[in-house]
């Protein structure tokens, strides 16, 4: 389901809105969800050495984006959304950031920006000489 006044799962208003459905255009395998305000991440299977990432619904100011794979995630063992930000750990440990200011601020690098959304993941630099874990 979905509950939010965008409807980023595309259940839309009519009767039976709010019972669970597939959402259209995602793979059937997702292992893990982490849900924002307005987006929903979705770790999809891909055995022991991790999975892909789908993002549907968005960390902008116009959240309709369909569901996409998210390019540059790949071996993603764990995934986390905020209100404008998303995080994904992959199978060698590394945490990689895209979305909105919070994203950006953890980055410390200019975005490649759309709206002041980072598009492109980019991971997360150690803070204190060790690897981020």
């Amino acid at each position: 389901g979905g509950g939010s006044e965008e409807f980023e799962v595309r259940v839309g208003e009519e009767e039976g809105a709010w019972r669970p459905k597939p959402v259209p255009g995602v793979p059937p395998c997702a292992v893990r969800l982490a849900c924002g305000p307005y987006h929903t991440l979705a770790l999809l299977s891909a055995g022991k050495g991790g999975g892909r990432v789908w993002q549907w619904g968005d960390v902008s100011d116009t959240p309709q984006a369909p569901p996409h794979p998210v390019q540059g995630l790949e071996r993603i063992v764990q995934v986390a959304a905020t209100n404008d930000a998303n995080a994904a750990i992959d199978a060698d440990g590394c945490v990689l950031l895209w979305g909105g200011s919070l994203a950006n601020l953890l980055l410390e690098a200019p975005p490649h920006v759309l709206g002041g959304v980072r598009r492109d993941p980019a991971p997360l630099r150690p803070l204190r000489g060790g690897a981020v874990r």
